[in-house]
C-alpha cells in the first residue's frame, strides 16, 4: 500500500508544480535567495571571526536557520500533498517571524524573547529560575504580538480585525487538523467520492498554503538585511535581488486585495508599519 501512496504523493507534486507555476518560481527564488543569504552571513563570519561586543549575533543567525529549516519542512509538506500540514506548520513560521520583526524594528530583543533579560546568567539557573524565564518569555511573545499585529499595532480596526482572523484560522489546523478532516469529509459526503489513504489533488487547500507562504516569505525577506554587519554588508547583486523579491512579493499579496479578499490590504498596512527596512540597515545589539 505504501508505494500506492508514494505514487499519489509524486503525482500532487507534479500537479502542484504545474498549476502554481507563477508562485513556485517566487517560492523557489525566495527559498534560494535566503539560503544563499545565510551562507554568505556564516562565511563571513568563519573567514572574520564572530563579531566582539554583539554577543547576541550567532543567535540571530541560528533564529534564521531554524526558520530556513522550517520554511523548507512545509514546502516539502505542501509538494508532497500534504498542503494543509504546511500550513499547520505556517503558524509558528509567522510567529518567529514577527518575533524576528521586533527585533528588527527595536520592538523587543532576543534576549527578551527567550525569557533570560534580568536573568543572572553568571550563575547555575534554579528551578525558579528557570520558571522565571518562561514566564518572562510568554509574557514578551504575547506583548510583541499586540504591537506587531494586535490591537496595539496602529493600525485600522478592520486591518486588525483581519490579521487576528488570520492568525486564528491557523489554529483550526494545528489543533486537530480540522481543515484537513472537513476537505476529506465534503469529499466523501458531497462529492460522492470514495475514502482514500493518501493524499488528493486539492487546488484550493494548496493556494492557501500558498498564499500563506508569499505572506510569510515577504516578512522574512524584510529582515534579511538585519543579518548585516559593517564589516560584511551585502554586495550590489544582493541588493538588486532584494528589490526584485520585494517587488514580486508585494504584487503577490496585493493580488488577493484585488480579489477583495480582507487579508491583502491589512498584510500590507502591517509590512509597512512594522517591517520598515531596506538594504542598507545593519544588525543593532537589542538588550
Amino acid at each position: 500500500m505504501l508505494p500506492t501512496v508514494m505514487l499519489q504523493e509524486q503525482d500532487c507534486r507534479e500537479h502542484f508544480i504545474r498549476k502554481f507555476h507563477g508562485h513556485r518560481i517566487l517560492l523557489d527564488s525566495f527559498i534560494d535567495f535566503f539560503a544563499q543569504t545565510l551562507t554568505h552571513a556564516i562565511a563571513r563570519r568563519l573567514r572574520n571571526g564572530w563579531p566582539q561586543g554583539q554577543s547576541w549575533y550567532p543567535v540571530c543567525v541560528l533564529e534564521f536557520i531554524t526558520q530556513f529549516r522550517g520554511m523548507r519542512a512545509a514546502e516539502i509538506l505542501s509538494m508532497s500533498g500534504y498542503p494543509l500540514d504546511g500550513y499547520a506548520l505556517q503558524r509558528n513560521l509567522v510567529e518567529q517571524a514577527l518575533y524576528i520583526g521586533a527585533v528588527v524594528n527595536g520592538t523587543s530583543s532576543f534576549q527578551a524573547l527567550m525569557g533570560t533579560k534580568g536573568v543572572d546568567s553568571s550563575k547555575k539557573w534554579t528551578e525558579d529560575d528557570h520558571q522565571t524565564i518562561f514566564k518572562n518569555r510568554l509574557a514578551e511573545e504575547k506583548r510583541v504580538m499586540r504591537i506587531m499585529s494586535g490591537d496595539e499595532a496602529g493600525l485600522g480596526a478592520g486591518e486588525i480585525e483581519a490579521l487576528a482572523k488570520w492568525q486564528r484560522l491557523f489554529n483550526l489546523q494545528v489543533h486537530g487538523s480540522r481543515f484537513t478532516h472537513y476537505r476529506e469529509a465534503a469529499k466523501w459526503l458531497v462529492e460522492k467520492g470514495t475514502p482514500s489513504v493518501g493524499p488528493r489533488i486539492d487546488d484550493d487547500a494548496s493556494a492557501m498554503y500558498m498564499n500563506r507562504a508569499s505572506e510569510i516569505g515577504w516578512l522574512m525577506l524584510r529582515a534579511f538585511p538585519f543579518l548585516q554587519l559593517e564589516d560584511a554588508p551585502f554586495d550590489d547583486d544582493w541588493q538588486a535581488k532584494w528589490h526584485v523579491l520585494d517587488d514580486s512579493f508585494r504584487k503577490s499579496v496585493e493580488g488577493l486585495s484585488n480579489l477583495g479578499k480582507k487579508i491583502g490590504s491589512a498584510f500590507i498596512a502591517m509590512i509597512d508599519a512594522k517591517f520598515i527596512t531596506s538594504p542598507k540597515i545593519r544588525y543593532v545589539e537589542r538588550l
